[in-house]
């Protein structure tokens, strides 16, 4: 499997954002010493016994202070005619 890691972000640079969604709800980005195209998502609120926590509408409430990862928009594996 081949991968592209970040090896070195410029100078005060945490990390460069590539696309942003749905009021930054949602984010791909690049992170020195990860892979390229991380997802991070806000995550559902939890509250202090770990349930998550339902609105008076039904929905989900949504941690908005915090990032998680949930994925990569890599592919894992390429391939093609040999």
């Amino acid at each position: 499997m081949s991968s592209s890691k970040v090896s070195k972000l410029a100078s005060g640079v945490k990390n460069i954002v590539f696309y942003e969604a749905e009021q930054n709800a949602l984010r791909i980005v690049a992170e020195e010493g990860e892979r390229v195209g991380n997802i991070y998502v806000y995550p559902r609120l939890k509250d202090d016994a770990g349930n998550y926590v339902i609105g008076s509408n039904g929905l989900y409430l949504i941690d908005n202070s915090r990032y998680e990862k949930v994925g990569n928009v890599m592919p894992r594996v390429t391939g093609g005619l040999v």
